[in-house]
């Protein structure tokens, strides 16, 4: 008699176990005795379920219609798992290497079987990292040299110690004493609601606090099950809210065992439901990017990366909209774009190839490129955006969800996603990158290069570019702004490193113009109202240690940088620093008026700041809007 393996099911990235077991013994006897019908249905019934939609179960039904010689189907299952589960590169190989060996039949009918080595199985059936278990954020990214960094194990957590983790709501008191079991004291422990509430050092909730917090991330959760359709979890969800980044890393390790990468501000953890980020009562910003991380792995184990981390990042900076939460349209990735469209346009992706990048794509590991992850992570959000725009974004998302890829008994049907996303706009995908381009420059001043349309029935042959309808004088007038950051950090929530950004400008063929020609351009630059040539401008600091004042605080310059036909239109620039520590902080502001300096003013302080409240002043009078600009150190 075989002794049955029942093994945890690792969903997701570097630690834990995930809410579902599989008996993974079970379906390799069933393989082996040729009983694929009985696996195709089984697994299939398990992904109907909560955390379901895995790769394991993925796994199983793609090795049952490999043996039941449905090979191209097969194939095409096994390409899917490639592309939507963050894979470790043993398992990459190993799922690769399995889609190889399903040779692509023309006559389904003619099932060839499989004959089955357990040596197949071994990464498998001895797989200890859960796949896409830990989910983090991006923020900045100060060098483009350096390679993309991924979450290392630097200590095991054991699957049962993450498994005693987990409690029931109505378990708070014992949820507590865990916690504090795990952690040292310099944490706090608290709960409100589902909510275990963990912070750090100085930093104590009081009841009201508490509450707050709760009621926020609460009605964050309940839009998330609402407007997606997603199924809860059951249990408490342990939020950790932390002060600073080196807190941030030091709480990763002790909890997790985790070493995050530099760039990394938050990640979520499905093993045992925690959300982890430098983040603080007021500003949560992070955490809500996190949440839906972990609650869309309850039906969507499968999510591709463009949609879960698009969507993801469209509510790190959001506000409520009566019942909706509404990602700004406005916010520090559009900046990202912006740049990369002047000086890494070959690193932004057309729609299609984006589509259909895989995890190791979309990160950047396959070019070792984190600068180009980071303008990934702006594309997705602001695709996010416009489908959100649209009116379309719940409705792809449910279609992701709902992907019907199993008919019958053997009847198989894969949808893609860029199938889908026609489907549900009506439209070729190059006709809806065209629009996406367009609402890009209209919105931001973001030009990216136009599909070639594919020509449809009756179209004339040859395909047909499509050119935005742009004012001409107006583009020929954009500023080179290569000082601007290739990406920023959130500006609501983490002390990111600021080191200049290694800037990679890509060189351009310039035409010689006549001397009328350059000054219709000149002219144009008086076009710009206040509120672009302030979005188009970069907030710069430098520190200068050795102009002290007291033992600890040191001068900060602040300044404009940019155009200098821009900056030669402003007649004052006004600055708010954003921290309560400073006297002007949402009461007056810094005034400077020397266009010598590109305004810069002096001030004094202790410790670095990420955003400032910026307006200008121009030459013919007019105002710009107050914005929150985020801060590029010179040092």
């Amino acid at each position: 008699m075989k002794t049955k393996l029942v093994l945890f099911l690792l969903l997701f990235g570097f630690v834990g176990q995930a809410q579902i077991k599989i008996d993974k013994q079970h379906f390799v006897d069933l393989l082996s005795e040729g009983r694929y019908g009985d696996v195709f249905r089984e697994a299939s019934e398990i992904r109907k379920k909560e955390y379901g939609k895995c790769l394991m179960i993925d796994y199983f039904i793609a090795k049952a219609l490999c043996g039941d010689g449905y090979n191209k189907e097969a194939t095409l299952k096994f390409s899917t798992i490639l592309k939507n589960y963050k894979l470790s590169d043993e398992n990459r190989v190993f799922i690769s290497s399995e889609r190889d060996g399903c040779t692509v039949s023309a006559d389904p009918a003619s099932r060839r079987g499989l004959n089955l080595n357990m040596r197949d199985f071994s990464n498998i059936m001895a797989m200890t990292l859960p796949e896409a278990a830990v989910r983090g954020k991006m923020g900045m990214i100060s060098n483009c040299k350096m390679p993309p960094q991924e979450m290392t194990y630097v200590r095991n957590v054991s699957m049962e110690e993450l498994e005693s983790r987990l409690f029931n709501i109505n378990q708070a008191e014992s949820a507590v004493s865990k916690y504090k079991s795990i952690l040292n004291s310099n944490y706090h422990v608290g709960v409100s609601g589902r909510f275990l509430l963990i912070t750090y050092g100085t930093t104590v909730l009081n009841k009201e606090q508490q509450a707050k917090t709760s009621a926020r991330l609460e009605q964050a959760y309940n839009f998330f099950i609402s407007h997606y359709g997603l199924r809860p979890p059951d249990k408490l969800l342990a939020v950790y809210l932390l002060p600073d980044k080196n807190i941030f890393r030091q709480t990763a390790k002790l909890v997790h065992g985790l070493k995050v990468p530099d760039a990394n501000i938050g990640y979520s953890n499905v093993s045992d439901l925690s959300l982890v980020g430098v983040s603080d009562v007021s500003r949560i910003g992070t955490l809500t990017h996190e949440l839906f991380h972990l609650m869309v792995r309850t039906d969507v184990g499968d999510v591709p990366p463009w949609m879960d981390e698009g969507i993801a990042c469209i509510y790190e900076t959001s506000r409520w909209v009566g019942n909706n939460l509404v990602g700004d349209v406005h916010n520090w990735r559009a900046d990202v774009l912006l740049g990369a469209s002047y000086e890494m346009k070959s690193k932004i992706p057309g729609l299609r190839e984006f589509i259909e990048y895989n995890w190791q794509q979309f990160d950047g590991f396959d070019t070792k490129d984190q600068c180009k992850a980071s303008i990934d992570y702006a594309y997705g959000k602001h695709f996010m955006l416009w489908l959100q725009e649209k009116g379309k974004l719940t409705e792809l998302f449910r279609a992701i969800k709902n992907r019907n890829e199993i008919t019958g008994d053997s009847s198989v049907v894969f949808l893609s996603d860029v199938d889908l996303i026609e489907l549900t706009l009506g439209d070729r995908i190059e006709n809806v990158e065209r629009k996406f381009n367009d609402w890009l420059y209209a919105t931001y001043r973001i030009k990216l290069n136009m599909p070639v349309v594919s020509p449809g029935p009756g179209a004339p042959t040859g395909g047909v570019t499509h050119v935005p309808e742009v004012n001409p004088v107006l583009d020929a007038g954009m500023p080179n702004i290569s000082n601007q950051p290739v990406a920023r950090p959130d500006q609501t929530q983490e002390e990111i490193t600021n080191a200049p950004v290694q800037q990679m400008v890509q060189q351009l063929p310039v035409e010689e113009k006549n001397p009328n020609e350059l000054n219709v351009v000149q002219q144009a630059l008086t076009e710009y109202s206040a509120n672009e040539i302030l979005n188009l401008l970069t907030l710069r600091v430098k520190k200068d240690f050795n102009d002290k004042m007291g033992e600890n605080a040191i001068a900060y310059t602040y300044y404009l940088d940019g155009d200098p036909k821009m900056l030669d239109q402003i007649q004052e620039v006004n600055y708010q620093r954003n921290h309560k520590s400073f006297q002007e902080y949402n009461k007056s502001f810094k005034k400077s008026a020397d266009r010598s300096t590109n305004f810069s003013f002096k001030g004094y302080q202790w410790g670095y700041i990420e955003t400032v409240n910026v307006y200008l002043l121009m030459k013919d009078q007019t105002k710009s809007d107050v914005v929150l600009k985020t801060i590029v150190y010179d040092n």
